[in-house]
């Protein structure tokens, strides 16, 4: 499968979960947009963005930056309390060493809102993501983790 192609596989997937899903301009990058609303103790946004492009360290963090700031205006200035929850994702064939570690990295947290990077190495089916648990927004670990398996992990 290549990265296109797989790209396509997760907004099916996203598709099939009740994600609104749209291409949209992500930074620089055009990507496939999904996005979700859900109630878990508070209100979540969990914005998906998937693109296929060869990262490295640097464009790793940029795109997960570009997907942070998108998912924030796309929430919205909602009132009362919401969480803004994103994967940054992108598809290659493989990844360089720096790429995967700079994905594998804890996120970023921003005032209620998280991006977690993800690189998909499709040649391998590999899948390089922050893995530990965090403390802030532990309610929301198990809900991501679900989420990332669902739309995320490939089936070869």
């Amino acid at each position: 499968m290549t990265p296109v192609e797989y790209v396509e596989q997760v907004g099916q997937r996203m598709a099939a979960d009740g994600c609104d899903v749209t291409w949209g301009q992500v930074g620089p990058v055009r990507a496939l947009v999904g996005h979700r609303k859900d109630f878990r103790l508070l209100r979540i946004h969990l914005t998906t963005v998937v693109a296929a492009f060869p990262p490295d360290a640097f464009s790793v963090g940029q795109f997960a930056r570009d997907v942070s700031s998108y998912a924030i205006e796309r929430a919205g200035k909602a009132a009362g309390w919401v969480t803004i929850e994103a994967f940054a994702v992108i598809a290659c064939d493989t990844a360089p060493p720096d790429a995967t570690v700079a994905a594998s990295a804890q996120p970023a947290i921003e005032w209620l809102s998280r991006t977690q990077p993800v690189v998909v190495e499709t040649a391998t089916w590999q899948v390089h993501t922050f893995s530990g648990r965090m403390w802030w927004g532990s309610a929301f670990n198990g809900y991501k983790r679900r989420r990332l398996q669902r739309y995320i992990v490939p089936s070869a």
